[in-house]
């Protein structure tokens, strides 16, 4: 069909399909570039367009020497994205030494509700840093992980007032879904 034979409505459709492949190419392509404004930018737009052909260019994006604040948008991209596929590249980030980068992982693996991922976020219950524990904690709750309760309970008395809270609010969402 020759583009005269078109509605006005099916050629704005046609170009608006052209541009967003456009689009996701010149993201896909931002991930490399040399300043991480744009690299940022691509990631997160890359995790806003809920295109799943983006998830092998994040993990690929995605390694140990990389900047702590990319990581941390990278990782969670591939959580909105919901692929069950980036679970075994972000479990090691758990590990990691910058909070950023454990965050960005916990976030990202509540996000994508993978049991695999409850044995190492349970240590995370237990982070020194306080937003990783509550992370942590409201990754089970999107999990649905009832088994978690028992863990979390103790974060009742944790020394920080927002893992209180974040518990708080992570049990009462765990014990509904207990009940049903």
């Amino acid at each position: 069909m020759n583009s005269e034979s078109r509605t006005p409505m099916e050629r704005l459709e046609k170009e608006r399909e052209r541009r967003q492949k456009e689009n996701f190419e010149i993201l896909v392509a931002q991930l490399d570039h040399r300043h991480i404004t744009y690299r940022v930018k691509a990631a997160e737009s890359l995790g806003n367009t809920g295109d799943r052909r983006a998830v092998p260019h994040l993990i690929g994006s995605i390694n140990p020497d990389g900047e702590p604040e990319y990581l941390y948008v990278a990782m969670l991209s591939l959580g909105k994205l919901g692929s069950a596929e980036a679970v075994p590249v972000l479990i090691p980030y758990l590990e990691s030494d910058d909070k950023w980068v454990r965050l960005g992982a916990v976030k990202a693996l509540g996000m994508l509700r993978d049991d695999s991922a409850t044995l190492p976020l349970l240590r995370l219950l237990n982070d020194k840093k306080w937003d990783v524990r509550a992370s942590a904690a409201e990754s089970f709750s999107l999990m649905g992980c009832t088994e978690a309760i028992e863990f979390i309970v103790p974060m009742l008395s944790d020394e920080d007032s927002r893992v209180r809270e974040s518990a708080r609010k992570v049990l009462n969402v765990l014990e509904r879904l207990e009940k049903v």
